[in-house]
């Protein structure tokens, strides 16, 4: 189940670990309360983002869509 974030919330870069987050994250929905927000998405199958870590600790996210 999938609920909105009432408060969304800015996390700051140092508070978190970076490295939980890197690697490849497939998606294959996606939710809004409005139909307009994910109406450009209906054309896709899947998405898969993959987040790499760069030297200057940049986080680097790149998309590949499936339609």
């Amino acid at each position: 189940i999938f609920v909105p974030c009432p408060h969304p919330e800015q996390l700051l870069v140092n508070s978190i670990n970076r490295h939980q987050y890197l690697g490849k994250w497939f998606f294959k929905a996606a939710v809004s309360n409005r139909e307009a927000d994910i109406s450009k998405f209906k054309m896709f199958d899947n998405i898969v983002f993959t987040m790499d870590d760069t030297a200057n600790t940049t986080l680097v996210l790149t998309g590949n869509m499936r339609m």
